[in-house]
Protein backbone atom coordinates (compact mmCIF):
# COMPACT_ATOMS: atom_id res chain seq x y z
CA UNK A 1 0.00 0.00 0.00
CA UNK A 2 1.32 3.47 -0.94
CA UNK A 3 0.39 6.52 1.08
CA UNK A 4 0.05 10.01 -0.38
CA UNK A 5 3.27 11.28 1.25
CA UNK A 6 5.54 8.60 -0.21
CA UNK A 7 3.98 8.88 -3.68
CA UNK A 8 5.06 12.53 -3.96
CA UNK A 9 8.77 12.41 -3.15
CA UNK A 10 10.52 15.72 -3.50
CA UNK A 11 14.24 15.87 -4.13
CA UNK A 12 16.17 17.54 -1.34
CA UNK A 13 19.07 18.28 -3.68
CA UNK A 14 18.98 21.91 -4.76
CA UNK A 15 18.65 22.40 -8.49
CA UNK A 16 21.02 24.56 -10.46
CA UNK A 17 19.46 27.98 -10.97
CA UNK A 18 18.51 28.60 -14.56
CA UNK A 19 20.43 31.16 -16.55
CA UNK A 20 18.94 34.65 -16.46
CA UNK A 21 16.54 35.66 -19.23
CA UNK A 22 19.27 37.40 -21.24
CA UNK A 23 21.42 34.27 -21.16
CA UNK A 24 24.93 33.78 -19.91
CA UNK A 25 27.80 35.71 -21.49
CA UNK A 26 30.34 33.43 -19.83
CA UNK A 27 31.53 29.99 -20.88
CA UNK A 28 33.20 27.31 -18.83
CA UNK A 29 36.05 26.01 -20.98
CA UNK A 30 37.58 22.73 -19.81
CA UNK A 31 40.16 20.10 -20.80
CA UNK A 32 42.76 22.72 -21.63
CA UNK A 33 46.51 22.79 -22.04
CA UNK A 34 48.33 24.40 -19.13
CA UNK A 35 50.21 26.73 -21.49
CA UNK A 36 47.23 28.63 -22.98
CA UNK A 37 47.29 32.42 -22.97
CA UNK A 38 44.52 34.98 -23.43
CA UNK A 39 45.49 35.50 -27.07
CA UNK A 40 44.89 31.78 -27.74
CA UNK A 41 41.29 32.16 -26.56
CA UNK A 42 40.75 35.33 -28.57
CA UNK A 43 41.98 33.54 -31.70
CA UNK A 44 39.94 30.38 -31.00
CA UNK A 45 36.68 32.31 -30.46
CA UNK A 46 37.30 35.12 -33.02
CA UNK A 47 34.36 34.12 -35.26
CA UNK A 48 31.94 33.89 -32.32
CA UNK A 49 32.16 37.39 -30.89
CA UNK A 50 34.29 39.70 -28.76
CA UNK A 51 36.08 38.10 -25.79
CA UNK A 52 36.11 40.65 -22.96
CA UNK A 53 37.66 38.57 -20.17
CA UNK A 54 39.47 35.28 -19.59
CA UNK A 55 39.64 34.12 -15.98
CA UNK A 56 42.47 31.75 -15.10
CA UNK A 57 42.06 29.56 -12.01
CA UNK A 58 45.00 28.32 -9.97
CA UNK A 59 45.39 25.60 -7.37
CA UNK A 60 46.84 26.06 -3.87
CA UNK A 61 50.38 25.72 -5.24
CA UNK A 62 49.77 28.51 -7.78
CA UNK A 63 49.64 26.23 -10.84
CA UNK A 64 47.01 26.88 -13.50
CA UNK A 65 44.05 24.52 -13.52
CA UNK A 66 42.95 22.98 -16.81
CA UNK A 67 39.84 25.15 -17.14
CA UNK A 68 39.06 28.81 -17.69
CA UNK A 69 36.01 31.05 -17.77
CA UNK A 70 35.70 33.10 -20.95
CA UNK A 71 33.36 36.10 -20.95
CA UNK A 72 31.97 37.55 -24.16
CA UNK A 73 30.55 41.01 -24.78
CA UNK A 74 27.06 39.59 -25.44
CA UNK A 75 25.21 36.37 -24.59
CA UNK A 76 24.66 35.57 -28.27
CA UNK A 77 28.43 35.30 -28.75
CA UNK A 78 28.64 32.76 -25.92
CA UNK A 79 25.83 30.76 -27.54
CA UNK A 80 27.68 30.86 -30.88
CA UNK A 81 30.87 29.66 -29.18
CA UNK A 82 29.14 26.50 -27.94
CA UNK A 83 29.37 25.26 -31.53
CA UNK A 84 33.12 24.82 -30.91
CA UNK A 85 32.52 22.20 -28.19
CA UNK A 86 35.00 19.31 -28.65
CA UNK A 87 37.07 21.22 -31.22
CA UNK A 88 40.83 21.08 -30.83
CA UNK A 89 42.76 23.85 -29.13
CA UNK A 90 46.52 23.23 -28.75
CA UNK A 91 46.09 19.45 -29.11
CA UNK A 92 43.20 19.22 -26.59
CA UNK A 93 39.50 18.71 -27.34
CA UNK A 94 37.87 21.54 -25.38
CA UNK A 95 34.72 21.09 -23.32
CA UNK A 96 32.36 24.06 -23.42
CA UNK A 97 29.33 24.86 -21.31
CA UNK A 98 27.47 28.01 -20.33
CA UNK A 99 28.48 29.28 -16.92
CA UNK A 100 25.97 30.63 -14.44
CA UNK A 101 26.05 34.41 -14.25
CA UNK A 102 26.81 35.94 -10.90
CA UNK A 103 23.54 37.41 -9.68
CA UNK A 104 25.04 39.46 -6.91
CA UNK A 105 28.44 39.95 -5.44
CA UNK A 106 29.32 37.46 -2.77
CA UNK A 107 30.19 39.29 0.43
CA UNK A 108 33.87 39.06 1.15
CA UNK A 109 34.94 36.94 4.02
CA UNK A 110 36.25 38.85 6.95
CA UNK A 111 39.45 37.60 8.45
CA UNK A 112 39.38 37.71 12.19
CA UNK A 113 42.68 37.84 13.96
CA UNK A 114 42.68 36.33 17.41
CA UNK A 115 45.63 36.73 19.71
CA UNK A 116 46.16 34.01 22.24
CA UNK A 117 47.42 35.27 25.54
CA UNK A 118 49.09 32.92 27.97
CA UNK A 119 47.90 33.62 31.44
CA UNK A 120 50.30 33.20 34.29
CA UNK A 121 49.06 32.53 37.75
Amino acid sequence: MVDADSAKKVSKTPSTPSVAIGGSKTLFVGNLSFSLQRSDFEEFFKDCGEVVDVRFSVDDAGRFKRFRHVEFAIAEAAQNALELNEHELLNHLVRLDLARERVSAIPSRKVISIKLVKLYS
